[in-house]
């Protein structure tokens, strides 16, 4: 049921297309910042984080550290999409790309509040300990909310890419996006 009510809207979405997408992404985006900005700042401002904690350093505790690291950076996927829907304004496109990327402070929040000997592979579990439930539960949503995204990047990425390297007729045309 999960998987279905995951997958339905998803590929709903991105069977519409790139404007449907960028209007799904931008709605779904500003949601994710702000249960980002509350668990962010809720970290920074508990009792029991220390900045220090941010700057430490051992390769033993990097790993959780990193795959958190890597899942806010995997949005590099979605540039080449990034630049079609910015096609007609090529001055957004780098600014775009580098205000994405630099709001990702998931890795430093995480560490800051839980220390490098209770860092978890999941940062939603860590954040669920150290803040309560209810950080748990928002860390859970943002990450329900960019999966969804995630997915819609991807997903429409490689639509296109499946549609340009076969030289299928277009990726407008029904029987094609069908098929893919």
């Amino acid at each position: 049921i999960g998987s279905l009510l995951f997958s339905v809207p998803a590929v709903i979405v991105v069977w519409f297309g790139l404007k449907a997408t960028g209007v799904a992404e931008k709605v779904i985006s500003f949601g994710m910042m702000a249960l980002l900005a509350v668990i962010i700042a809720a970290s920074f401002l508990a009792e029991n984080s220390d900045l220090s904690n941010a700057i430490f350093t051992n390769w033993t505790y990097a790993i959780p550290v990193f795959n958190v690291a890597i899942f806010c950076y995997i949005a590099q996927y979605a540039v080449p999409e990034l630049a079609r829907g910015l096609a007609h304004d090529q001055q957004k496109l780098a600014p775009a790309i580098v205000t994405g990327m630099s709001l990702t402070m998931v890795p430093l929040a995480v560490l800051s509040l839980t220390g490098p000997e209770n860092v978890t592979q999941v940062a939603t579990i860590a954040w669920g300990k150290a803040l309560g439930e209810w950080a748990f539960f928002t860390a859970n949503l943002f990450a329900l909310a960019a999966m969804m995204t995630s997915y819609w990047a991807v997903a429409g990425s490689f639509l296109t890419n499946i549609v340009d390297k076969f030289n299928f007729k277009s990726e407008d045309d029904v029987k094609t996006r069908l098929f893919v």
